[in-house]
Protein backbone atom coordinates (compact mmCIF):
# COMPACT_ATOMS: atom_id res chain seq x y z
CA UNK A 1 0.00 0.00 0.00
CA UNK A 2 1.34 3.48 -0.82
CA UNK A 3 0.21 5.95 0.96
CA UNK A 4 0.76 10.15 1.04
CA UNK A 5 0.07 11.88 4.37
CA UNK A 6 -0.38 15.83 3.44
CA UNK A 7 -0.09 18.26 6.35
CA UNK A 8 0.77 21.91 7.32
CA UNK A 9 2.56 21.01 10.65
CA UNK A 10 5.59 23.42 10.79
CA UNK A 11 8.76 21.41 10.82
CA UNK A 12 10.64 24.02 12.43
CA UNK A 13 8.55 23.97 15.53
CA UNK A 14 9.20 20.66 17.45
CA UNK A 15 5.84 20.92 19.27
CA UNK A 16 3.59 20.60 15.99
CA UNK A 17 2.41 17.68 14.53
CA UNK A 18 4.25 15.62 17.56
CA UNK A 19 0.86 13.23 17.13
CA UNK A 20 1.31 13.05 13.45
CA UNK A 21 4.87 12.02 13.94
CA UNK A 22 3.64 9.55 16.74
CA UNK A 23 1.07 7.84 14.18
CA UNK A 24 3.46 7.65 11.71
CA UNK A 25 6.16 5.41 13.65
CA UNK A 26 3.05 3.38 14.85
CA UNK A 27 1.50 2.38 10.99
CA UNK A 28 5.18 2.12 10.40
CA UNK A 29 5.60 -0.80 12.60
CA UNK A 30 2.82 -2.40 10.64
CA UNK A 31 4.80 -2.21 6.95
CA UNK A 32 3.21 0.65 5.68
CA UNK A 33 5.60 3.92 5.54
CA UNK A 34 3.66 6.97 4.08
CA UNK A 35 5.51 9.75 2.58
CA UNK A 36 4.82 12.43 4.35
CA UNK A 37 4.46 15.92 2.53
CA UNK A 38 4.85 19.57 4.10
CA UNK A 39 2.20 22.27 2.35
CA UNK A 40 3.81 25.08 3.58
CA UNK A 41 2.40 27.71 4.81
CA UNK A 42 -1.38 28.05 3.38
CA UNK A 43 -2.66 31.45 4.34
CA UNK A 44 0.07 32.49 1.47
CA UNK A 45 -1.75 32.34 -1.86
CA UNK A 46 1.32 31.97 -3.60
CA UNK A 47 2.20 29.19 -1.46
CA UNK A 48 -1.38 27.18 -2.12
CA UNK A 49 -0.91 27.28 -5.92
CA UNK A 50 2.74 26.11 -5.20
CA UNK A 51 1.07 23.20 -3.51
CA UNK A 52 -1.39 22.48 -5.88
CA UNK A 53 0.54 22.47 -9.08
CA UNK A 54 3.53 20.32 -7.21
CA UNK A 55 1.01 17.96 -6.01
CA UNK A 56 -0.73 17.41 -8.90
CA UNK A 57 2.46 16.67 -10.70
CA UNK A 58 3.08 13.58 -8.88
CA UNK A 59 2.78 10.39 -10.58
CA UNK A 60 -0.74 8.54 -9.97
CA UNK A 61 0.96 6.01 -7.74
CA UNK A 62 -0.72 6.43 -4.45
CA UNK A 63 -3.55 3.88 -2.98
CA UNK A 64 -4.18 7.09 -0.14
CA UNK A 65 -3.91 10.24 -0.43
CA UNK A 66 -4.77 11.32 3.80
CA UNK A 67 -5.04 14.75 4.63
CA UNK A 68 -3.75 15.27 8.30
CA UNK A 69 -6.18 18.13 8.80
CA UNK A 70 -8.96 19.95 6.98
CA UNK A 71 -9.19 24.24 6.19
CA UNK A 72 -6.88 24.89 3.33
CA UNK A 73 -4.60 21.32 3.63
CA UNK A 74 -8.07 19.13 2.77
CA UNK A 75 -8.12 21.39 -0.37
CA UNK A 76 -5.12 20.74 -1.68
CA UNK A 77 -4.69 17.48 -1.11
CA UNK A 78 -7.25 17.22 -3.09
CA UNK A 79 -5.03 17.92 -5.60
CA UNK A 80 -2.47 15.07 -5.17
CA UNK A 81 -3.49 11.70 -7.57
CA UNK A 82 -4.56 8.60 -5.28
CA UNK A 83 -6.98 6.09 -6.01
CA UNK A 84 -8.84 7.01 -2.04
CA UNK A 85 -8.39 10.52 -0.53
CA UNK A 86 -9.31 10.68 2.97
CA UNK A 87 -9.37 13.31 5.56
CA UNK A 88 -8.47 13.52 9.46
CA UNK A 89 -10.45 16.33 11.22
CA UNK A 90 -8.88 17.30 14.56
CA UNK A 91 -10.94 19.65 15.97
CA UNK A 92 -10.28 23.26 15.15
CA UNK A 93 -10.61 22.54 11.63
CA UNK A 94 -14.23 21.50 12.64
CA UNK A 95 -15.18 23.66 15.72
CA UNK A 96 -15.57 27.98 14.37
CA UNK A 97 -13.85 29.60 17.57
CA UNK A 98 -13.74 33.13 18.42
CA UNK A 99 -10.43 35.14 18.86
CA UNK A 100 -8.80 38.02 20.82
CA UNK A 101 -8.74 39.53 17.53
CA UNK A 102 -11.59 39.68 15.07
CA UNK A 103 -8.77 38.76 12.22
CA UNK A 104 -8.45 35.70 14.34
CA UNK A 105 -11.77 34.64 14.00
CA UNK A 106 -12.35 34.98 10.30
CA UNK A 107 -9.76 32.94 10.09
CA UNK A 108 -11.33 30.11 12.06
CA UNK A 109 -14.69 30.85 10.12
CA UNK A 110 -12.28 30.59 6.93
CA UNK A 111 -10.83 27.48 8.27
CA UNK A 112 -14.17 25.57 9.29
CA UNK A 113 -15.80 26.81 5.94
CA UNK A 114 -13.01 25.46 3.48
CA UNK A 115 -13.12 22.36 5.71
CA UNK A 116 -16.82 21.39 5.13
CA UNK A 117 -16.42 22.70 1.36
CA UNK A 118 -13.51 19.75 1.05
CA UNK A 119 -15.06 16.97 3.12
CA UNK A 120 -17.62 15.83 0.11
CA UNK A 121 -15.04 15.33 -2.36
CA UNK A 122 -12.92 12.85 0.42
CA UNK A 123 -13.62 9.18 0.09
CA UNK A 124 -13.16 8.79 3.52
CA UNK A 125 -13.22 11.10 6.79
CA UNK A 126 -11.56 10.76 10.23
CA UNK A 127 -12.65 12.37 13.05
CA UNK A 128 -10.15 11.81 16.74
CA UNK A 129 -13.58 11.81 18.63
CA UNK A 130 -16.95 10.19 19.29
CA UNK A 131 -18.51 13.30 19.57
CA UNK A 132 -17.26 14.94 16.45
CA UNK A 133 -18.21 11.40 14.34
CA UNK A 134 -21.94 12.10 15.75
CA UNK A 135 -21.49 15.62 14.17
CA UNK A 136 -19.90 15.18 11.38
CA UNK A 137 -22.24 11.90 10.33
CA UNK A 138 -25.49 13.81 11.32
CA UNK A 139 -23.77 16.47 8.80
CA UNK A 140 -23.00 14.34 6.12
CA UNK A 141 -25.36 11.18 6.13
CA UNK A 142 -23.70 9.23 3.31
CA UNK A 143 -20.22 10.04 4.05
CA UNK A 144 -17.66 7.31 5.04
CA UNK A 145 -16.52 7.89 8.33
CA UNK A 146 -14.41 6.39 11.24
CA UNK A 147 -13.42 7.57 14.87
CA UNK A 148 -9.42 7.32 15.16
CA UNK A 149 -7.88 8.95 17.88
CA UNK A 150 -4.12 9.60 17.40
CA UNK A 151 -1.89 7.43 20.32
CA UNK A 152 0.23 8.36 22.37
CA UNK A 153 3.73 6.64 23.17
CA UNK A 154 2.97 5.15 26.49
CA UNK A 155 6.80 4.13 26.56
CA UNK A 156 7.40 7.68 27.06
CA UNK A 157 4.25 9.02 29.19
CA UNK A 158 4.01 7.17 32.08
CA UNK A 159 3.97 6.89 35.56
CA UNK A 160 7.36 8.58 37.29
CA UNK A 161 8.55 9.77 40.66
CA UNK A 162 7.25 13.15 41.75
CA UNK A 163 10.51 14.30 43.15
CA UNK A 164 12.56 13.62 39.95
CA UNK A 165 10.34 15.02 37.89
CA UNK A 166 9.97 18.11 39.94
CA UNK A 167 13.88 18.30 40.31
CA UNK A 168 14.57 18.13 36.66
CA UNK A 169 12.19 21.11 35.73
CA UNK A 170 13.78 22.88 38.99
CA UNK A 171 10.45 23.05 40.31
CA UNK A 172 9.42 23.15 44.13
CA UNK A 173 9.33 19.30 45.75
CA UNK A 174 5.93 18.05 47.35
CA UNK A 175 4.01 18.62 49.58
CA UNK A 176 3.11 21.97 46.98
CA UNK A 177 0.56 20.97 44.66
CA UNK A 178 0.78 21.73 40.76
CA UNK A 179 -2.36 22.68 38.84
CA UNK A 180 -0.94 21.74 34.94
CA UNK A 181 -2.18 23.87 32.11
CA UNK A 182 -1.05 23.17 28.38
CA UNK A 183 -1.36 24.27 24.72
CA UNK A 184 0.79 25.06 22.42
CA UNK A 185 -0.14 28.75 23.00
CA UNK A 186 -1.04 29.57 26.30
CA UNK A 187 -2.46 32.61 24.96
CA UNK A 188 -5.03 31.27 22.22
CA UNK A 189 -8.95 32.33 22.88
CA UNK A 190 -10.40 28.78 22.56
CA UNK A 191 -8.02 27.48 25.22
CA UNK A 192 -9.69 30.07 27.76
CA UNK A 193 -6.54 30.89 29.81
CA UNK A 194 -8.42 33.48 31.81
CA UNK A 195 -10.93 30.86 32.76
CA UNK A 196 -8.09 28.73 34.23
CA UNK A 197 -6.67 31.29 36.07
CA UNK A 198 -9.66 32.63 37.36
CA UNK A 199 -10.53 28.81 38.47
CA UNK A 200 -6.59 28.53 40.25
CA UNK A 201 -7.60 31.68 41.77
CA UNK A 202 -11.00 30.39 43.39
CA UNK A 203 -8.16 26.93 44.49
CA UNK A 204 -6.09 29.31 46.24
CA UNK A 205 -8.48 31.12 48.30
CA UNK A 206 -9.00 27.84 49.86
CA UNK A 207 -5.89 26.01 49.74
CA UNK A 208 -2.51 26.64 50.71
CA UNK A 209 1.15 26.18 48.43
CA UNK A 210 -0.83 25.48 45.50
CA UNK A 211 0.36 26.64 41.53
CA UNK A 212 -0.30 26.94 38.04
CA UNK A 213 2.33 25.33 35.82
CA UNK A 214 1.57 26.47 32.29
CA UNK A 215 3.57 23.97 30.02
CA UNK A 216 3.93 26.70 26.57
CA UNK A 217 7.28 25.97 25.29
CA UNK A 218 8.55 22.96 26.20
CA UNK A 219 10.62 20.85 24.00
CA UNK A 220 8.60 17.65 23.26
CA UNK A 221 11.37 15.66 25.44
CA UNK A 222 10.23 17.23 28.62
CA UNK A 223 6.75 16.74 28.34
CA UNK A 224 6.73 13.33 29.94
CA UNK A 225 8.68 15.05 32.96
CA UNK A 226 6.33 18.00 32.80
CA UNK A 227 3.05 16.36 33.03
CA UNK A 228 4.64 13.69 36.03
CA UNK A 229 5.36 16.98 37.96
CA UNK A 230 1.79 17.63 38.11
CA UNK A 231 -0.94 16.62 40.51
CA UNK A 232 -3.59 17.63 38.25
CA UNK A 233 -4.15 18.64 34.57
CA UNK A 234 -6.77 21.86 34.12
CA UNK A 235 -7.97 21.82 30.94
CA UNK A 236 -10.58 24.40 29.89
CA UNK A 237 -10.86 24.79 26.25
CA UNK A 238 -14.28 25.98 24.20
CA UNK A 239 -13.47 23.11 22.11
CA UNK A 240 -11.42 20.11 21.28
CA UNK A 241 -11.26 17.50 19.15
CA UNK A 242 -9.44 14.72 21.56
CA UNK A 243 -7.07 16.56 23.48
CA UNK A 244 -3.52 15.02 23.60
CA UNK A 245 -2.98 16.56 27.20
CA UNK A 246 -5.35 14.51 28.79
CA UNK A 247 -4.56 11.42 27.31
CA UNK A 248 -0.68 11.65 28.64
CA UNK A 249 -1.99 13.04 32.31
CA UNK A 250 -4.03 10.16 31.99
CA UNK A 251 -0.86 8.00 31.25
CA UNK A 252 1.02 9.36 33.62
CA UNK A 253 -1.69 8.62 36.60
CA UNK A 254 -2.28 12.16 36.42
CA UNK A 255 -6.36 13.25 36.95
CA UNK A 256 -7.71 15.73 35.20
CA UNK A 257 -10.96 18.53 35.34
CA UNK A 258 -12.34 19.97 32.61
CA UNK A 259 -14.71 21.95 30.73
CA UNK A 260 -17.20 19.49 28.51
CA UNK A 261 -15.43 19.21 25.09
CA UNK A 262 -14.83 15.99 23.16
CA UNK A 263 -15.53 12.38 24.78
CA UNK A 264 -13.87 13.40 28.02
CA UNK A 265 -17.42 12.90 29.97
CA UNK A 266 -17.33 9.57 29.17
CA UNK A 267 -13.95 8.96 30.73
CA UNK A 268 -14.71 11.15 33.77
CA UNK A 269 -17.36 8.88 34.60
CA UNK A 270 -15.21 5.72 34.77
CA UNK A 271 -11.56 7.63 36.38
CA UNK A 272 -11.09 8.19 39.60
CA UNK A 273 -10.28 11.89 40.14
CA UNK A 274 -11.52 13.06 36.91
CA UNK A 275 -13.98 15.60 36.82
CA UNK A 276 -15.70 17.49 33.97
CA UNK A 277 -17.77 20.14 34.97
CA UNK A 278 -19.18 23.27 33.61
CA UNK A 279 -17.16 26.40 32.12
CA UNK A 280 -17.68 28.32 35.34
CA UNK A 281 -14.01 29.33 37.50
CA UNK A 282 -16.23 28.05 40.53
CA UNK A 283 -17.51 25.36 39.29
CA UNK A 284 -13.79 23.95 38.07
CA UNK A 285 -12.37 25.24 41.54
CA UNK A 286 -14.23 22.85 43.43
CA UNK A 287 -13.61 19.93 40.97
CA UNK A 288 -9.73 20.66 41.38
CA UNK A 289 -9.99 20.60 44.52
CA UNK A 290 -11.56 17.48 44.92
CA UNK A 291 -9.03 15.75 42.73
CA UNK A 292 -5.88 17.25 44.43
CA UNK A 293 -7.53 15.13 47.70
CA UNK A 294 -5.53 12.43 45.76
CA UNK A 295 -2.02 12.12 45.47
CA UNK A 296 -1.00 10.71 42.10
CA UNK A 297 0.05 8.53 39.95
CA UNK A 298 -3.73 7.09 40.57
CA UNK A 299 -3.62 3.52 39.81
CA UNK A 300 -5.58 2.17 36.73
CA UNK A 301 -6.75 5.90 35.40
CA UNK A 302 -4.44 3.88 32.21
CA UNK A 303 -7.16 1.84 31.78
CA UNK A 304 -9.17 4.91 30.27
CA UNK A 305 -6.69 4.88 27.24
CA UNK A 306 -8.25 1.40 25.48
CA UNK A 307 -7.69 2.15 22.11
CA UNK A 308 -5.41 4.77 22.14
CA UNK A 309 -1.83 2.60 21.88
CA UNK A 310 0.09 2.75 18.98
CA UNK A 311 -0.53 -1.12 18.26
CA UNK A 312 -4.69 -0.34 18.10
CA UNK A 313 -4.53 3.23 16.67
CA UNK A 314 -2.57 1.74 13.30
CA UNK A 315 -4.73 -1.25 13.42
CA UNK A 316 -7.86 0.72 12.83
CA UNK A 317 -6.39 2.97 10.31
CA UNK A 318 -5.07 0.65 8.16
CA UNK A 319 -8.52 -1.61 8.27
CA UNK A 320 -10.12 1.60 7.40
CA UNK A 321 -8.00 2.12 4.02
CA UNK A 322 -8.45 -1.62 3.22
CA UNK A 323 -12.18 -1.37 3.54
CA UNK A 324 -12.21 2.48 1.38
CA UNK A 325 -10.41 0.27 -0.94
CA UNK A 326 -12.02 -2.50 -1.42
CA UNK A 327 -15.20 -0.40 -2.09
CA UNK A 328 -16.01 0.36 -6.22
CA UNK A 329 -14.76 3.59 -6.97
CA UNK A 330 -18.39 4.02 -8.41
CA UNK A 331 -19.16 4.01 -4.60
CA UNK A 332 -16.92 6.76 -3.25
Amino acid sequence: MRVLWVHNFDPASPAAGVFMRTFVGAIQSQGVDPDVYYAGNLRSPRQIAATVSHLRSMPNAYDIVHSQFGSAVSCVALAAPGSRHVLTLRGSDWYRNPGRHNSVSLHSAMATALTRTSIPKYDGVITVSNRMFKEVSAAYPTKQLSAITDPIDLGLFRPRDVVEARSRLRLRPPPTKYILFTSVDARRAVKQPQLANNAVAYVRERLTDVELLVASGYEPSEMPWVTAAADVLLLTSRSEGWPNCVKEALACGIPFVATDVSDLNGVADHSPGCYVTKSDPQALGEALIRALEVSPPIPHLQQALSGFTKEEAAHKLLSFYDKLLMRPISDT
